[in-house]
């Protein structure tokens, strides 16, 4: 009874601690190809898509709710992605996600939204991993930005935020995979 009465003590310490040191994030972590993000920068339609434009050619061409025409020039000799469901005559809201350019292909990011909470933990000092679905766990810093500073100033319970973990973690063969984003502290604080 004595042993049975130890075992049961040790495992509830061990519960209690974990649950103590260890917080998990809300939002899943998405893994993705790194590239540039081509927002609509007005309500409007779309009147015009190429996404096989040459560097300086028209990329995409809004037609906005103001009644002004908003041509994009394609920026660089590189690739362009066109969101789904993007196509001419698509109707765009401001910020909706058009294309993304993609210089370098071999590029992997993570981002996620967090807590606001969360965000204070990992600033100050808490180790962070991402665990993947296939069951590694990678160490990551988190990279606030200034869509992350905005989201908070505005008040938001959770923030935008990329995390960056060490080259050769990620491979293309994560793209599109998503994973948990652990937060754990020491014993004590330590």
């Amino acid at each position: 009874m004595a042993a049975l009465s130890v075992l049961l003590i040790v495992f509830a310490t061990g519960v209690l601690l974990k649950r103590y040191t260890t917080a998990y994030e809300m939002h899943p972590v998405f893994v993705e190809q790194a590239g540039q993000k081509m927002r609509a920068t007005a309500a409007g339609q779309i009147s015009y898509l190429n996404p096989n434009a040459a560097e300086g050619e028209v990329l995409y061409s809004v037609n906005a709710n103001t009644g002004n025409a908003l041509n994009f020039m394609m920026p660089c000799d590189c690739e362009a992605v066109v969101t789904k469901g993007i196509s001419e005559g698509s109707t765009v809201l401001q910020t909706d996600l058009i294309l993304t350019i993609f210089v370098n292909t071999s590029l992997i990011r993570a981002q996620t939204l967090m807590s606001i909470e969360g965000l204070n933990r990992a600033m100050n000092g808490d180790r962070v991993h991402m665990d993947l679905n296939d069951g590694r766990r990678i160490p990551v810093e988190v990279i606030a930005s200034e869509a992350t500073t905005a989201a908070s100033l505005r008040g938001d319970l959770f923030v935008p935020v990329e995390l960056v973990s060490a080259d050769g973690a990620l491979s293309t063969k994560d793209i599109g995979k998503s994973a948990r984003l652990r937060l754990s502290k020491g014993l004590m604080g330590l």
